[in-house]
């Protein structure tokens, strides 16, 4: 009558479906995070046109269906919007990872293109023993001690 089910028995090995294949793009060992970006921008831009053509598809199917005064297929209309859902979690796991590789591109960015004050202060200090007379040179690391002195 209304009994249980059994468990379904393993499959064998040669039986069992093939892991699925990942969501986000892996990046290839030695790409650039640049490229990896853009790869991702465009696995983005491919679930964006899906998502968009297939509530297209959802829509014209209503416009049909009305106008033939029937029901859509309420199966067909179901798995529709199963498939956007199953996109947007895609998406969003895509974004994730974008993100990341956003992060590391600004931080390698950071990194070559400032320089700490330590640095700064260090050259600065070069740069005006190099080019003031040495009268000016002295009177201004004078100033700069006795500030030194009178905040410490």
């Amino acid at each position: 009558m209304f009994g249980f089910r059994q468990p379904a028995k393993p499959k064998p090995p040669e039986e069992q479906a093939p892991p699925p294949e990942p969501v986000v793009p892996v990046q290839a060992q030695g790409e650039p995070d640049e490229e990896y970006r853009q790869v991702l921008i465009d696995a983005i831009d491919l679930i964006d046109k899906t998502k968009r053509d297939i509530k297209a598809q959802i829509h014209s199917n209503a416009i049909r269906a009305k106008a033939d005064r029937v029901s859509v297929d309420q199966v067909w209309l179901r798995r529709a919007k199963d498939k956007i859902d199953h996109l947007t979690r895609e998406r969003e796991e895509i974004r994730k990872a974008l993100h990341t590789v956003n992060e590391r591109i600004r931080d390698t960015h950071r990194a070559e293109h400032s320089q700490p004050k330590k640095d700064m202060g260090r050259i600065f200090m070069q740069v005006a023993r190099e080019t003031l007379p040495q009268d000016v040179y002295e009177g201004l690391l004078d100033e700069a001690a006795a500030r030194m002195q009178n905040e410490g």
